[in-house]
């Protein structure tokens, strides 16, 4: 029987469904996988978060929080916002 390897790394960016992970000084570009995805919430993985990846780079687990900010922008117009989010902050 295989053994699948699987790497645990930290969030470092995310851009249009993509996450890239770093884990011992290597990045992995990952998708999120089964029912991480079919939550359709944008904060259910974002950049700061610690998570476990598969051997075909699909992000399989996302661990607790410790700590979590969220912050809203709007311009003056009042046409666009935008919702910045951080996690595992250090205080």
């Amino acid at each position: 029987m295989e053994v699948k390897r699987k790497i645990q790394g930290v969030v470092i960016n995310k851009i249009q469904g993509f996450y890239y992970v770093e884990s011992n000084n290597e990045v992995f570009e990952c998708k999120l996988r089964g029912i991480l995805k079919k939550t359709n919430n944008k904060y259910n993985c974002v950049v700061g978060d610690r998570v476990e990846i598969s051997e075909d780079n699909a992000i399989v687990e996302i661990f607790e929080r410790e700590k979590y900010a969220n912050k809203t922008y709007s311009c003056k117009c009042g046409l666009f916002s935008n919702t910045v989010c951080s996690k595992n902050i250090q205080i």
